[in-house]
């Protein structure tokens, strides 16, 4: 449904309230690979998978990007038992090592690492997943609990993650 006065898609704007989250509260943030670039100040949670295409687009963009703060999920949705040993050798890292390492593996490269540890925090991510309703990868949450879904245009995605930044 249109507002053809203020020419406003109004049947989206329904659907992004709708799909909003409380970004402080419904994500398990001690649990994500947590990047800060610059000031940090444009945050925002990525759910994505090393196996997605998509998502490997996305991470290029991010990878570009300055003064964010980047919460990334590992979330194996396409191929989890292909996915295993990535997730495994991302989080068994030391903290210190993570965002590194998850970042080779979404730029398509390899890394030996360690695969033996408790690696539990995958099933509370996969569930935190489901129950946001997160059938699709990638997904963002913006700092204000807006929802993106897919690979956007990168001047639409700079767009709302900039709109979605405290002033």
């Amino acid at each position: 449904m249109m507002d053809l006065d203020k020419k406003l898609d109004l049947t989206k704007a329904s659907i992004d309230k709708a799909s909003a989250i409380n970004f402080g509260t419904d994500l398990p943030l001690q649990l994500a690979i947590k990047e800060v670039k610059g000031t940090g100040k444009r945050v925002m949670a990525v759910f994505e998978d090393p196996a997605c295409p998509s998502c490997r687009i996305l991470h290029k963009l991010l990878s570009q990007m300055d003064d964010v703060t980047i919460y990334h999920f590992v979330y194996p949705v396409i191929d989890p038992t292909a996915g295993a040993y990535k997730v495994k050798a991302t989080l068994c890292a030391p903290e210190a090592n993570r965002v590194a390492i998850w970042n080779t593996f979404m730029d398509g490269g390899t890394v030996e690492g360690d695969v033996n540890c408790d690696a539990s925090a995958v099933g509370t991510i996969m569930d935190a997943g489901k129950k946001l309703g997160i059938h699709n990868t990638p997904t963002v949450f913006l700092q204000n609990g807006q929802r993106l879904v897919g690979a956007l245009p990168p001047d639409q995605f700079v767009a709302a993650l900039d709109e979605a930044a405290p002033r």
